[in-house]
């Protein structure tokens, strides 16, 4: 929606630099907001375990959200 309501916010936005989603986990890309999507969705560094800060359970670092809303 904010790309076909401000096409030069949305450009904008794209360029801004980021850091790799699994940088904690150490992943050092960097790069545009744009290129985020396509790097973190082949990142090795989203398959590192990584452990649940409420219930301890460990799991895959990709699904820290998913699990997040399903946590009990």
């Amino acid at each position: 929606p904010l790309i076909e309501s401000n096409k030069s916010i949305a450009e904008a936005i794209g360029r801004i630099p980021v850091y790799c989603l699994y940088h904690r986990s150490g992943c050092t890309w960097q790069g545009s907001f744009s290129e985020c999507t396509t790097h973190c969705t082949s990142c090795p560094y989203g398959s590192s375990p990584v452990v649940c800060n409420r219930c301890g359970t460990q799991i895959v670092h990709r699904q820290v959200q998913e699990h997040a809303q399903n946590c009990p």
